[in-house]
């Protein structure tokens, strides 16, 4: 286990003074408050979160999938706070390919292509039935 100047703690593996294995346990002291704590438990290479593992993100949801480089990358779940959840593919942390979102408070899902965090092509489809396929890219 190490505890960080910051207040940051890891617990798990290490390999070469860097956090590296297929479980530890990493909890960010949020600026510094005991109640506001993000968390990721998963797989580590070479002080990177790599491989599988789940984030939460303290106001905002959890993420669970795959990691590349400390960042969201390949298949995965976000769930909000507000329960609204994407599952699909994300590249470089951003939501990238193919994927599924949908709002909790209406109902509605967006199925189709992400591109850098936006839709790009789809089918948005309305708790009706009713829904609207094509572009929802602004160029």
């Amino acid at each position: 286990m190490a505890t960080y100047p910051n207040g940051d703690i890891y617990d798990g593996y290490f390999k070469d003074g860097l956090r590296h294995g297929d479980v530890g346990t990493y909890t960010y002291n949020k600026f510094g408050n005991e109640e506001v704590k993000d968390t990721y438990k998963g797989a580590w290479e070479n002080n990177d979160k790599n491989g599988i593992g789940l984030q939460v993100y303290t106001g905002v949801g959890r993420y669970h999938g795959y990691w590349k480089d400390g960042k969201r990358h390949g298949e995965g779940v976000m769930i909000y706070d507000n329960e609204d959840v994407y599952s699909g593919q994300w590249k470089e942390g951003k939501k990238d390919g193919n994927g599924t979102y949908i709002f909790k408070e209406t109902g509605m899902k967006y199925v189709g292509t992400f591109k850098n965090g936006q839709m790009v092509n789809g089918k948005w489809l309305y708790k009706n039935g009713t829904y609207f396929e094509g572009n929802f890219d602004n160029n």
